[in-house]
């Protein structure tokens, strides 16, 4: 006896069942741990971002002169220095709000064309680590 086949027809639909269900949109899978969390910033990073606001306050600030708006970006980017090393985020946040408006009233008064305007662009990418290291902050108001 010749066992029996299924029509063709019968194995192409259990094929493009098979087919279809493979496309069919799933919820993503939550890994075991739960939902992921944020990234958390390492004391080396940490530790970067201070030598780099250090940085500006030591060599860039200078280059700015001795004005007004030079003295006041110096004394915003020390207080930066001193937040980023304390555990109180909140002070880190007003720290780089505080750094953020004197750089803005140093980049207004600067003439645009003038030679501080690389001095200026160097602290404001200082500025941008210190604000993606709080954001990376847990805990962060």
């Amino acid at each position: 006896m010749r066992p029996r086949r299924s029509p063709p027809i019968v194995t192409l639909g259990a094929f493009l069942v098979v087919a279809c269900a493979a496309d069919t949109p799933t919820a993503p899978a939550v890994p075991a741990d739960g939902p992921p969390q944020p990234p958390v910033a390492s004391a080396s990073a940490v530790a970067s971002v201070c030598i780099a606001v250090q940085d500006a306050t030591t060599r860039l600030v200078p280059a700015l002169g001795g004005g007004d708006a030079a003295r006041v970006v110096e004394t915003a980017l020390s207080r930066l220095t001193a937040a980023l090393s304390a555990p109180d985020t909140r002070a880190l946040a007003d720290r780089l709000e505080d750094a953020a408006a004197a750089l803005a009233a140093a980049e207004a008064a600067a003439d645009p064309v003038g030679p501080a305007v690389p001095e200026l662009s160097a602290i404001r990418l200082a500025l941008d680590a210190a604000r993606a290291l709080h954001a990376a902050t847990p805990g962060r108001r």
